[in-house]
C-alpha cells in the first residue's frame, strides 16, 4: 500500500504575514545571499530597516517554519525558504512589485529627510 504525505495548503494554515515579513520572504527568494547576517546587512542598506527588526522578522519566520538559516546548533545552514515559505511566496507573487516599491519609497523618503536635516545643519 502506498502512503502519501499530505502538506497543508496555505489557506489552511491561516498565518497572515506582516508587510515586513512579506518583504523578507520576497527578498530571500530574489537575492542569492547565503547567510542570515549578510541578508540583514543587505536589507538594512537597501531599505533602511533596522538590523534588530530584520533579525526579529527572520526569527519569527523561522519559528513559523517559513525560513531556515544557521544558528548555534546548525552552523553553516544557508538562508532559504522552506516548503511552507515557497507556498507563501507563490501567494505573494502577484503583489511582489507593490510590496517592494512600498518599502523602497519609505527608504527614499527617509534618506531625503536625513539629507535635508544634514543640509539644514551644515
Amino acid at each position: 500500500m502506498l502512503t502519501r504525505t499530505i502538506y497543508p495548503r496555505l489557506e489552511q494554515i491561516k498565518l497572515k504575514l506582516t508587510k515586513r515579513e512579506q518583504l523578507v520572504v520576497l527578498e530571500i527568494d530574489t537575492d542569492a545571499i547565503d547567510t542570515a547576517s549578510s541578508f540583514v546587512d543587505y536589507m538594512n542598506e537597501m531599505y533602511g530597516l533596522s538590523k534588530s527588526s530584520i533579525w526579529y522578522v527572520l526569527k519569527a519566520l523561522k519559528e513559523h517554519g517559513i525560513v531556515e538559516f544557521a544558528d548555534k546548533l546548525h552552523s553553516g545552514d544557508p538562508l532559504k525558504l522552506t516548503r511552507l515559505g515557497q507556498e507563501h511566496l507563490r501567494y505573494l507573487a502577484h503583489s511582489k512589485n507593490e510590496i517592494m516599491q512600498m518599502f523602497e519609497r519609505q527608504s527614499n523618503a527617509n534618506n531625503a529627510m536625513v539629507y535635508t536635516n544634514y543640509v539644514a545643519m551644515g
